[in-house]
């Protein structure tokens, strides 16, 4: 594919001109348009990541017993799962939204596991926040990405001095 033709598509896309029609116009198969955008799109994501610019966050959770250990003044209750806690941090994506999730023992090992998932759809989204808080009986409260990043780092920090 020529500069010529990435330029035309990208001005073409610009204007909101499907794939197929971008296609039919150059000339070109819709597979190798689809592929130029994708290219395009990633070359961008990855500009901004560089730039230090990341999504919106849409949302940030976390079991309530570990909010009351480590997030308030206030006397822990402590359950079944005590020293264990969750937190989920879900950013908007222009697709749909991308979810980490850490899963902390925050008295002894620090973060025992940790993972991403990108789901296309808010009901998605619900139904792995309902999956991924499912394994503990209380609550779950939302709370700020300051306190998300302060349970996950206070963990870790926790763990590297014992």
């Amino acid at each position: 594919m020529t500069p010529e033709q990435l330029e035309e598509i990208q001005r073409l896309r610009d204007r909101k001109v499907a794939p197929k029609q971008i296609a039919r116009k150059l000339g070109l198969r819709p597979a190798e348009v689809k592929l130029a955008i994708q290219r395009k799109a990633a070359v961008q994501q990855q500009e901004s990541l560089a730039k230090g610019e990341l999504p919106p966050i849409e949302a940030c959770f976390a079991n309530s017993t570990m909010v009351s250990a480590l997030l308030t003044d206030k006397d822990p209750e402590f359950s079944g799962s005590a020293g264990l806690g969750t937190v989920m941090v879900v950013r908007q994506q222009r697709s749909g939204f991308a979810a980490a999730t850490f899963l902390l023992d925050y008295y002894c090992l620090g973060v025992k596991d940790a993972s991403s998932r990108k789901l296309n759809s808010a009901a998605k989204y619900q139904q792995m926040k309902e999956v991924v808080f499912s394994k503990f009986a209380e609550d779950t409260a939302e709370i700020s990405l300051r306190q998300a990043q302060a349970s996950v780092w206070g963990a870790v920090d926790y763990a590297r001095q014992l």
